[in-house]
């Protein structure tokens, strides 16, 4: 999340005859307002355009349509005709959060990960001839341990048959909120249900390339503002426990060599 004030172009003179549309910002999940006792929040479930041009106004563009060329460096109309020729509409779902500045963050990313990955419904006809359908386990989760509530299982790949590439995302900012914006601690050992790790290998976010051997670019950052100033840099050993720390909004990506139950079980 960015704060966005009206009219600011970080601190470098701008003039603009288009005072609304230069302060229209992409919103990928959430937009919100907030003063010290209310916080109101609109989700999305995909990007679109967002403003709070008007004091205490938040507002949503989901779909635009141009007649005529705007002359900002497109070059034709923004004028899709839709299947029907009459325009192309969009529908999408939004969700709107009214809350203490507190209970904010806990809404919006426990609401956001249910928009992104909502249950999926499915029918199935019993492929057993002597077996009823009550006999047959129709729940199951690849975890044996219920991960933290700001930690996110975000990959689970198989590579080869005693491979396997996960990622692990904590999904909170920090200072989002007081608790769970902390960073987080995870065993790896004892996680999953149907197989046991045997080691672990940390790679880049891409999963093509081993940490370690990962050579950081030096990047030229003004830091005027702190914002790098507690940054934890990542540690490329992960000790015999497997236990591995994520930071708030940091995504790690590990390659695991597993040895697959016997008889797994079903966990409900």
């Amino acid at each position: 999340m960015m704060k966005r004030r009206k009219n600011d172009k970080n601190k470098f003179n701008s003039k603009t005859r288009e005072p609304v549309s230069s302060n229209y910002y992409p919103i990928n999940s959430k937009i919100f307002i907030k003063d010290k006792k209310t916080c109101l929040s609109v989700l999305t479930d995909r990007p679109q355009g967002g403003t709070g041009y008007q004091d205490g106004n938040i507002e949503v563009m989901l779909h635009r349509r141009m007649f005529l060329d705007d002359a900002l460096g497109v070059m034709e109309p923004l004028n899709e005709q839709g299947l029907d020729g009459r325009g192309l509409i969009t529908r999408g779902k939004h969700r709107v959060l009214l809350t203490t500045p507190e209970e904010a963050a806990q809404n919006h990313r426990k609401q956001g990960e249910l928009m992104l990955s909502p249950p999926v419904v499915s029918f199935a006809v019993n492929p057993y001839e002597d077996i009823k359908w009550k006999d047959i386990p129709t729940n199951f989760t690849a975890l044996k341990q219920v991960l933290p509530e700001n930690i996110h299982l975000l990959t689970l790949e198989t590579v080869d048959e005693n491979h396997m590439i996960i990622r692990l995302e904590h999904f909170y900012e920090k200072d989002e909120d007081a608790k769970l914006s902390k960073p987080v601690t995870i065993q790896l050992k004892g996680l999953f249900a149907d197989f046991q790790i045997i080691s672990v290998t940390e790679l880049n976010l891409s999963a093509n390339q081993l940490l370690a051997e990962k050579k950081m670019w030096d990047w030229n950052i003004i830091n005027d503002d702190d914002e790098n100033k507690d940054n934890v840099p990542l540690d490329k050993h992960i000790a015999d426990k497997y236990e591995i720390t994520l930071q708030p909004m940091q995504i790690r990506t590990f390659k695991i060599e597993i040895k697959r139950s016997l008889h797994p079980k079903t966990v409900v």
